[in-house]
């Protein structure tokens, strides 16, 4: 485990998005179109079971390597599943990044943690991805991790290869899915 503290150039990660290049561009009429077939030739009922997230409360935008970076924090992190944390983060955060824990009760047991010992668990569990650079902290009142800001996965994931401790089988991974994605490559001069 290391502490991340370099800094990551948000200008790069972020031009797509200023830029105009997302998601919904990728691909096209036309992969819409071949999706849609898809879901009409094998889940005909799709229209009616479909989660709209613009059209549902309690929807979240996330990055599409998540999947990616709770392997690698699994890789990173032995003995200890701070996956679950950090997801459970995700599925809390606002679009600036910071997430509020009020309730670190609320917090361990939607992240699975056990009742009897779930605090203490979560607790070090964020301390662990606080370790690995994935997240920062702030504390209020009594509550060391009152304030957790998510940083962007990019910017960890660049600090932790620089650090070395990134595997290269994972490196290959990520990048493939940023491609796919049509996302910029994590890796920078």
């Amino acid at each position: 485990m290391v502490t991340a503290t370099r800094g990551c150039n948000l200008t790069d990660l972020l031009g797509g998005l200023i830029q105009g290049e997302n998601m919904a561009n990728l691909g096209g009429k036309r992969a819409k179109e071949r999706r849609t077939n898809v879901l009409d030739q094998y889940f005909p009922s799709w229209k009616e079971e479909l989660w709209l997230p613009v059209q549902e409360p309690g929807f979240i935008a996330a990055p599409r390597t998540l999947g990616l970076i709770t392997v690698l924090i699994r890789q990173l992190i032995k003995g200890e599943d701070a996956s679950r944390v950090y997801l459970d983060l995700w599925y809390r955060v606002f679009e600036e990044g910071l997430v509020e824990v009020r309730e670190e009760k609320e917090f361990a047991y939607s992240s699975g943690l056990s009742p009897t010992r779930g605090v203490r668990s979560w607790r070090d569990r964020v301390a662990l991805l606080k370790k690995c650079g994935f997240i920062k902290t702030a504390k209020r009142w009594d509550n060391e991790f009152y304030y957790i800001f998510l940083r962007h996965p990019d910017c960890v994931v660049q600090e932790l290869d620089r650090d070395g401790v990134v595997p290269d089988s994972w490196k290959h991974e990520y990048e493939k899915r940023k491609v796919e994605i049509g996302a910029k490559s994590w890796e920078r001069p």
